[in-house]
């Protein structure tokens, strides 16, 4: 068995594959108590009853990276795959220093490059992430606020704005302070989405994903990917044929 650990600020998404059948599974990163064992004991059951054989790691956060590792080597005794530069990826990236560029991007450019010779990824999770990959130079990227991240901060800083839950509305004005804020937030960021495309290549493939994808699916047209993180884990495991 494989295990794929995609290691955010946010969340840990994990996946597997089991009797031809992928598997998805994701854990909270917030909790700074964590330990090495209590993160095992997290695992689904029937990852600890199987023979695990090869495990891959990408990751935003240092911290969480030194106690996966600890976790798979106490438990598996495997050294895991970090997926991190200096890595073989098959693409030209202009950056100053590519190893300041996350792991989650260079997933994220490896698995849009794979689909695509010209192509604009977003990642909408913590943070919101847009890259351009043109035959298999990665041009460059933005990153922005994330919509949940937005949404509290203006929450916390506004003492009459109520806690909603954000939900895509399809008209232009809200007639509530719960329409108008979805409105404002889901809205305004698919026009900042929709306004950086126009300006990078309004001709490339969009493809777009992370946890939060699903609140502008209905405002910007473009492919919508589940997992493109790990599915570009994937890519990368196979080109350096680990």
């Amino acid at each position: 068995m494989k295990l794929y650990f995609d290691i955010g600020n946010t969340n840990i998404k994990l996946n597997f594959r089991e009797k031809e059948e992928e598997k998805y599974f994701s854990f909270k990163t917030k909790d700074e108590n964590i330990t090495i064992d209590s993160f095992f004991n997290m695992l689904p059951e029937n990852i600890i009853q199987n023979n695990v054989e090869k495990v891959f790691i990408t990751s935003v956060v240092p911290r969480l990276t030194s106690l996966m590792t600890r976790m798979v080597k106490k438990y598996f005794q495997i050294e895991p795959k970090i997926l991190a530069f200096p890595i073989k990826t098959g693409l030209k990236i202009n950056a100053t220093d590519p190893k300041t560029i996350g792991a989650d991007l260079i997933a994220l450019s490896v698995f849009a490059a794979s689909k695509s010779n010209n192509s604009i990824i977003i990642n909408l999770g913590t943070s919101t992430t847009i890259t351009h990959i043109e035959n298999k130079d990665v041009k460059g990227f933005i990153i922005a606020p994330g919509i949940q991240g937005s949404f509290e901060s203006l929450i916390d800083n506004a003492a009459k704005l109520p806690e909603i839950n954000l939900n895509p509305i399809d008209k232009v004005l809200g007639n509530n302070t719960s329409e108008c804020l979805s409105i404002g937030v889901l809205k305004g960021h698919s026009h900042m989405l929709k306004g950086f495309i126009r300006e990078i290549d309004r001709n490339a493939d969009i493809f777009i994903s992370g946890g939060h994808s699903y609140l502008v699916e209905k405002y910007i047209p473009g492919i919508f990917i589940e997992e493109a993180t790990i599915k570009g884990m994937k890519v990368l495991e196979e080109l350096n044929g680990f």
